[in-house]
């Protein structure tokens, strides 16, 4: 009896570990079901991330330079220097109010390849604040007043990025886009001097729409570095057109917040408006400046060496589309008024235009229609 009781005893002690390896077992594949994912993306992420990693080498290392290539960097950061630093002494005298006086530009185009935002890229800024460096030109300045001192600050900012390409030299960190940088360098500055800046204003939105324009006025020059002189000049004005187009978004019965909306697109959109209507004004007036001494640069008549097609003499066209210039040019074949170049036949009526925006509630902008009052949808 005692030994019936002894082996009832050890089935059920197996029984029992028989029922938990099974449960462990069934344990075991229910996470290794559910694990199975996990792991399978980590492996491919370990594997796309290694492969990335590999790439990154690959670039590393046809970016590493040679020793040639390194003799190469410290000749062109030592040329640079020499350069840019009697850039800089002579910048003080080439800049001055009476050296930019008797700089008189020609009638030749600047020999300098500055290309305004296309009309799609300047739309597309204008109207969101998009910029596509692909499309939207080469046209960067800087705005310094007419009668204060204009410093050296392109010139300084290329003295601040040779340093920190030769400390990553020096470093041993330097690769080919510090070799490329160096070869690539600016060799020239183009600021601008204003005259007269009046900034554009919101009169009204909705269905009293209305604004000021901007206007801007006054003289860009291009500053050589290896020629340490003004290359190219020339007079210009810009101003917003007749009227805008503006998106905006707003929350649905309020307003105050919509009118809020509203004139903050519509001062935003003016002044990129200004911004490329500055540009391509910059582009249309400079002409070359001939050196000191030498001759007026080009003949009034037409041909390669008078101003492009769009110039206008006082306002008269000349035969095949040229005339002389004298230093100021028709804009898109308009005629000129007293010598001074019409804006894409651009003004406001009356000193004010028409801001026309759409919008619509909860950030969904409509589409904006053609010129008038601005409303919201």
């Amino acid at each position: 009896m005692a030994d019936d009781d002894a082996y009832d005893d050890d089935a059920i002690a197996a029984f029992a570990r028989a029922q938990k390896r099974k449960v462990r077992v069934r344990l075991g594949l229910i996470g290794a079901v559910v694990a199975a994912p996990f792991l399978y993306l980590g492996w491919r992420c370990h594997g796309i991330n290694a492969a990335q990693e590999a790439r990154r080498e690959e670039y590393r290392k046809e970016r590493e330079l040679t020793d040639a290539d390194r003799a190469a960097l410290r000749a062109g950061l030592a040329e640079a220097r020499q350069r840019l630093t009697a850039a800089r002494a002579a910048w003080a005298r080439a800049v001055a109010p009476e050296a930019l006086a008797i700089s008189e530009p020609g009638d030749a185009r600047c020999d300098i390849r500055l290309v305004a935002p296309t009309a799609q890229a300047a739309s597309s800024y204008t109207r969101y604040g998009s910029i596509d460096a692909n499309y939207y030109g080469n046209v960067f300045f800087r705005r310094h007043p007419a009668g204060e001192p204009i410093p050296p600050l392109d010139i300084d900012a290329d003295l601040a990025g040779l340093t920190e390409i030769a400390a990553e030299l020096d470093a041993n960190k330097a690769d080919r886009d510090d070799l490329d940088r160096v070869r690539r360098f600016d060799d020239t500055a183009l600021f601008v001097v204003v005259d007269k800046e009046v900034p554009p204003v919101v009169l009204g939105v909705g269905e009293a729409s209305s604004y000021m324009p901007g206007r801007l006025v006054g003289a860009a020059y291009v500053y050589s570095y290896s020629q340490q002189r003004i290359t190219c000049a020339g007079d210009f004005e810009a101003e917003n057109g007749a009227s805008i187009e503006f998106d905006y978004s707003y929350m649905e019965d309020n307003v105050l917040d919509k009118d809020s909306k509203m004139r903050e697109a519509a001062r935003a959109t003016l002044q990129r408006d200004l911004d490329v209507r500055v540009q391509q004004a910059l582009v249309r007036s400079l002409r070359r400046v001939a050196p000191a001494g030498a001759a007026g640069g080009g003949s009034a008549a037409g041909g390669g060496s008078a101003a492009g097609d769009e110039d206008a003499a006082d306002g008269a066209g000349a035969a095949n589309g040229k005339g002389a210039a004298d230093g100021k040019g028709a804009v898109d074949g308009k005629g000129a008024v007293n010598g001074k170049g019409a804006a894409d036949g651009q003004g406001a009526v009356n000193g004010q235009g028409a801001v026309n925006g759409k919008g619509a509630a909860d950030g969904q902008g409509a589409a904006p229609a053609g010129a008038g009052p601005g409303s919201g949808k």
